[in-house]
This record gives structure tokens, sequence and C-alpha cells, in this order.
């Protein structure tokens, strides 16, 4: 359940979701622009998953996988992040396909806000508060509010 998605408040921005198998975007902008994001997120799986493919030890990994010059730009992505954190590229999935979605609708919104799966991808031309959800488990109590600009 992705219940934190009744936390996000932004009225002028129209809301939509996406959903292509297990990428599961909600995503807001300043017009329904659920089409385009449809087809950005489809390219972006095909892109991944061809290149999956090619060597399935890239899914199953929970090592980092070298640099590859020859992959796809999302793959890349992918690759650099999770490098620098040693651990395997699909660590980074959520996170790449959300920067890779919200960068492609900042061509037609000035603002734009991706979530997917808890990654998040922010482009906003005011300030905003973000609430980091930290689970019922953590020491902070499942809230901690981190408070980023004066409303």
């Amino acid at each position: 359940l992705r219940f934190y998605r009744d936390w996000t408040r932004q009225d002028d921005l129209k809301a939509f979701k996406v959903q292509v198998k297990e990428t599961d975007l909600d995503v807001r902008a300043s017009e329904d622009l659920s089409g385009e994001t449809l087809k950005i997120v489809k390219r972006l799986r095909a892109d991944i998953e061809t290149y999956a493919d090619r060597d399935p030890g890239f899914i199953e990994s929970l090592a980092p996988f070298p640099d590859d010059p020859s992959a796809p730009d999302v793959v890349r992505e992918m690759l650099r992040a999770t490098a620098r954190y040693g651990v395997g590229p699909m660590a980074a999935v959520a996170g790449a396909i959300a920067e890779a979605v919200g960068r492609k609708l900042l061509e037609r919104s000035p603002e734009v806000i991706v979530e997917n799966g808890g990654d998040i991808f922010l482009q906003m031309n005011r300030p905003v508060r973000l609430l980091l959800y930290s689970g019922e488990s953590s020491p902070f109590g499942g809230k901690l509010v981190l408070k980023i600009a004066d409303d």
C-alpha cells in the first residue's frame, strides 16, 4: 500500500498515476501528462528489460556492475548510482525511472513531482516542505519532518 501518497498536497498541480508492470508512478504536473508519461515509462522499461536480457545477472546482482558505454542512458544512470554505494543495479531502478520521467516532463511543465516507490524527483519553482516517512520501527517513531523551506 502506498498510503503515503495520501499525504501529498499540491492542489494547483494536476495529479495522475501511471503504472506499467512494477513501475507505479504518482505524478504532479501543470497539466495531465499521463499519456506522455506512459510512453516515457514504456520506453525506459524497454531499455532496462532489453539490457537485462543481454545479461541476466544485471537483475539479480547485489554488487555493482561496471559502467557500460553501450548501455541506454537510464541503465548507465543506474550503474553510476549503485557503483557509488556498492549495491546492485536494481537498487536504483525506481529512482532512475522517476528522474528520467521527471526530466522529460519538465519539457512540458515548469514544475514536476514524480514519486516511484518512495523515490522522488522534484522540480519546483517555489519553496516546498517535505515529510520523510521512516517507518514504524524507526527510532523516530514513524515520521520525521524535514523542513526544507518556509512557506
